[in-house]
């Protein structure tokens, strides 16, 4: 029964609150069912359950008491989240019972709570509640053997630290944190609470009533019913200051236990000083969870002042959607003193507090252990004194750095400032972009990328907040350019930094009467990755203002992304409409995801070229260049960890620098990745051009007397046509980002392959068509693939049974290729479909969609996201069979499947983006794997899929193919591309015009 005790207003808490335990009752269903009639906002729902940890929980309550109520997608996402928690905790049980062996067979014994265990002993089951980590018990005589054993075991400690500081740390924590690379952390306790918290845990008796249990079929040692919960309630203050779900740890533990000794669980409360953490923690239990507990325990909650204003701020914080926090235990925390018992304890909180040194201040200086008492002065220095002072500093220096801003945009202060000829260029020139698009707002407010060129030029001022303010205006033009959003975010990350300003939303505020203020919102979303959220707002702005191009445009797209295709043909009808009366309603890129139709394609890319700049004056003015070497320039926003990037690193290490010279030119985000800086080792030059605006990064290439200037963003990206719009160099070609014509009148060529664009498609092209004699997309064939494989159970994937992969973006999939595979799981029995892993939204709409066409959906098994490139390549060695998608058809993904070793099956399409897999495969020299119509292509999969050996065969003859295949000879596609470029350049400087071409293999 519920006390006085105030309850939550909003009905998605009170809701998570009914649903998060696993012992549910009559009642509880009935108090459910009367909350689902209140109506609830179940994306908020969904948000709420999975931001406190308690998706699991949650979905398997509604799931078993109330699924006519609940909306069949959010229990589809609700049972995929039950699925990889269950698996990940099954990953982590496991290594668990290894560590454990490992330890018993060193003679460690060892207590594991928390993790794994508790979900045994409070749930029964593993899918309900994620955890992270593991945690031990061990005796003190044990430690230093337990941390070689981790180590061995391929543990870390953290911190370049001697063993006599770890040792110290130890001793002020009670613990240490081992972390294993993508294995999980690992924390071995010789006590429950650090020094700090003057609690007389009874650790003796601990061992000696602790017992032999079967957790999920592994024996190992486990407290006594009553320790476990007192060592719950001391962890629910000590470390997670009771969110929402440590409480639901409590009150399913006493769910499961009803023989539990209260009495002693009391007087051992009472012995070890944390009698009132434990009315807390059995009050938030029995007053929001349900839990029964006794009529002592209840009226000691009811009679301790205290207690209830600790659970009023901790029922705020949940709230406010705060999973919460604890206390520092750098400093003095009033609730966690009033959580200690009597005077005693309370003054021997604040004494060890104030005196006692920190975890922080172990590394500012090596002392012998013997002298480790010598730390007690260094932690009072370092927090009275040293860390005043610090502060006092980081204050002077930002107004400093204010200042400095001051300075940045004044340029009569620039050239005073004391600072490198470097930086005073760099700010210099970002000046003059600021200046020059704050000339290009004042004539046309509506000069969108006039607005972004001021908010890049005022971020790399440090002007935070009015570049952010810049962005806004932008968007409110152009709220779906997701690039934008990015740099938005970035602004507003760094204003966080410099002001301290931690709450700062990110979301901009909007009028919920207006349609361009929902436009907005959907664009945010949109660009967060929330497409269902997008499509909703984009739907609110166009009942407000039907017809919204904006909101249309983003609505299309987000369906897209979440493979949402209620509306897929009135979407096509309302692009053809469009198309047809001269109007862009969604980006080219989206209208090829739809349509396979070069001619339209054609007219959209023409509708679109008309909003490149228009300039009169070409940079370049037929000026005949004397190069010895052919000097290249590719443009970009990918130099990353991109396919783009991907595919173009060893076709940049392997260009021949006795006869090229080569530029990049980046207008993109750095981020550090290898391929990155791989790519800034092999070319001649690397210019990052993301803060310097198109005229001058155009009037750089002029000045570089660049011979060829190489568009590898087409229509794709954050592009900036402008710089290849003032005709830097004598020629200009559109490659590999774009699967489509340029339309614009200062791009000369396309680089392709017969496949992609036949001879009788090139009137659909502005462009003309350099060929390469096999296919056009680049393989790099030294990247890496890893040794190991993972395994089936690693992966999600079952035993046995035939595996049809397809590692395509999320949006290729079409609802006509979607049936056919559907149609081949259900013909091969025991198969599954393995998708890349989108978010738990688009999981739930493809469960849900095989589901309506009569397939189970545990049969869609969706990968794990993987760290690193070489990972993902090796697990392609566990699928059988990878199945391509139209209109169109996977390119980078097919070049990795076929590298990898997976034999790749497609359905040649009409337009070029459905065409690229079959050069693939050609080049791979599998020609027999490219179908001509989807009939052939489902039976050629169901045929290959019933006769094993026929599919052997191809593998086989993948794998003799991969040291000989031109698809994966990097350096002979490396020369048949410069061959184009040399063949261009002759045609230029022989003053023919530009005309279409091939070259020969060989």
């Amino acid at each position: 029964m519920l006390s006085a005790m105030r309850q939550p207003k909003a009905p998605e808490l009170r809701l998570l609150l009914a649903c998060a335990r696993a012992h549910t009752t009559a009642r509880d269903e009935t108090a459910i069912r009367q909350l689902l009639e209140e109506g609830i906002d179940w994306t908020g729902f969904v948000r709420k359950s999975v931001g406190h940890g308690l998706a699991g929980l949650a979905g398997h309550t509604l799931i078993h008491l109330a699924p006519d109520a609940v909306p069949q997608d959010i229990q589809a996402a609700f049972q995929g989240f039950i699925e990889q928690m269950r698996n990940s905790n099954r990953v982590l049980l496991e290594e668990l019972a290894q560590l454990i062996g490992s330890l018993a067979d060193r003679g460690v014994e060892t207590i594991p709570f928390k993790g794994p265990v508790l979900a045994m002993q409070a749930f029964g089951d593993l899918g309900l509640r994620g955890f992270r980590d593991l945690d031990l018990l061990i005796r003190d005589a044990d430690k230093d053997e337990t941390v070689r054993t981790l180590c061995d075991k391929g543990y870390e400690r953290q911190g370049k630290l001697t063993d006599a500081q770890f040792r110290l740390i130890h001793r002020l924590q009670g613990q240490e944190i081992m972390f294993k690379p993508g294995v999980a952390a690992v924390e071995p306790h010789t006590r429950l609470t650090s020094l700090k918290m003057a609690l007389d845990i009874d650790y003796e008796g601990v061992w000696q009533r602790a017992r032999r249990q079967n957790i999920f079929g592994h024996q190992m040692l486990s407290f006594a019913p009553e320790d476990t919960l007192l060592v719950l309630a001391i962890h629910g203050g000590k470390e997670l200051w009771w969110d929402i779900k440590w409480a639901c740890d409590i009150a399913d533990f006493i769910a499961a236990h009803p023989g539990l000794d209260w009495k002693a669980v009391a007087t051992r409360a009472r012995q070890q000083g944390c009698y009132r953490m434990l009315l807390v923690a059995t009050s938030l239990a029995q007053n929001y969870l349900g839990a029964q507990v006794p009529d002592f325990i209840a009226a000691a909650q009811t009679n301790d002042l205290a207690v209830e204003q600790i659970i009023s701020r901790i029922l705020a914080r949940w709230e406010a959607d705060d999973p919460g926090g604890p206390p520092s235990n750098k400093t003095l925390s009033m609730d966690r003193l009033r959580l200690h018992d009597g005077f005693i304890r309370r003054a021997s909180y604040v004494v060890r507090t104030l005196v006692l040194p920190g975890p922080q201040h172990v590394p500012i200086m090596a002392l012998p252990e013997s002298l480790n008492l010598a730390y007690i002065p260094i932690g009072i220095v370092h927090d009275r004194i040293a860390l005043p002072l610090y502060r006092a500093y980081e204050w002077a220096r930002a107004q400093g750095e204010a200042i400095g801003d001051f300075l940045a945009v004044s340029p009569i202060a620039l050239a005073l400032t004391p600072i490198s000829r470097e930086k005073r260029k760099k700010l210099r020139d970002l000046q003059q972009t600021r200046e020059k698009a704050w000339r290009a707002v004042a004539v046309d407010p509506r000069d969108h990328t006039a607005w972004i060129r001021m908010g890049d030029a005022l971020s790399g001022l440090r002007r935070h907040r009015r570049a952010i303010a810049c962005y806004d205006k932008a968007l409110a033009l152009m709220p779906d350019q997701n690039s934008v959003w990015r740099k938005r975010g970035g602004a507003i990350a760094n204003l966080r930094k410099s002001a301290n300003l931690p709450g700062l939303k990110e979301a901009p505020a909007f009028d919920h009467q207006d349609a361009n203020g929902w436009a907005l919102q959907a664009g945010f979303l949109a660009a967060c990755q929330q497409h269902a959220d997008a499509v909703e707002a984009s739907e609110q702005a166009l009942r407000l203002e039907p017809g919204h191009a904006a909101a249309t445009r983003i609505g299309i797209c987000s369906r897209l992304l979440s493979c949402d295709w209620s509306k897929r043909e009135s979407d096509k009808q309302i692009a053809r409409e469009a198309l047809k009366s001269g109007q862009v309603v969604i980006k080219p890129f989206s209208f090829k995801s739809i349509f396979e139709s070069e001619p339209d394609n054609f007219l959209l890319a023409q509708l679109w070229a008309k909003g490149f700049p228009q300039l009169s004056e070409p940079l370049w003015r037929n000026e005949r260049y004397q190069h010895e070497r052919i000097r290249i320039a590719y443009i970009s926003t990918d130099f990353r960890s991109h396919p783009v990037g991907l595919a173009m690193a060893g076709c940049f290490e392997q260009h021949d620098r006795t006869r090229f010279e080569i530029t990049a030119v980046s207008l993109g985000p750095d981020g550090g990745s290898r391929v990155r800086k791989k790519i800034q080792t092999v070319v001649d030059r690397f210019l990052d051009a993301r803060t310097i605006s198109d005229a001058a990064v155009a009037a750089k290439l002029r000045g570089l007397e660049i011979d060829i200037a190489v568009d590898l963003n087409g229509l794709t990206g954050a592009k900036r046509p402008g710089i290849l719009a003032r005709r830097p160099a004598p020629v200009q070609v559109n490659y590999l980002g774009y699967p489509g014509t340029m339309a614009a009148p200062f791009i000369d060529y396309i680089v392709a392959d017969p496949f992609v664009i036949p001879a009788e498609n090139q009137i659909f092209f502005s462009e003309k068509v350099a060929y390469l004699p096999n296919a056009y997309l680049p393989y790099d064939s030294t990247r890496q693939i890893a040794e190991e494989t993972p395994s089936r159970s690693d992966e999600g994937l079952p035993q046995t049974g035939f595996v049809f992969a397809c590692f395509n973006t999320i949006y290729k999939i079409s609802p006509e290729i979607f049936d056919v595979w559907m149609r081949l799981l259900k013909a091969v029995e025991g198969s599954v479909l393995w998708l890349p892993g989108p978010t738990p939204a688009v999981i739930a709409t493809l469960r849900q969609e095989a589901q309506a066409r009569g397939v189970a959906p545990e049969r869609l098994v969706f990968a794990r996201y993987a760290k690193r490139v070489e990972d993902h390549l090796a697990r392609h060695r566990l699928a059988d069979l990878f199945l391509d998608t139209l209109p169109y058809n996977a390119h980078s993904t097919g070049g990795d499947a076929l590298w990898a070793g997976l034999p790749l099956l497609t359905c040649l399409g009409k337009a070029f983006p459905g065409r690229v897999a079959a050069g693939l495969l050609h080049a791979a020299g599998l020609p027999e794997m490219v179908t001509h119509s989807l009939a052939d292509y489902e039976a050629r999969a169901l045929f290959l899929a019933q006769h094993p050996e026929e599919l052997a065969a191809i593998r086989q003859k993948l794998a003799d193919n991969h040291a000989s295949a031109p698809l994966f000879d990097t350096a002979g596609f490396t020369r048949h591309l410069e061959a184009i470029f040399t063949t261009m350049r002759e045609r230029q400087e022989s003053g023919l015009p530009p005309d279409s071409f091939s070259v020969t293999a060989g």
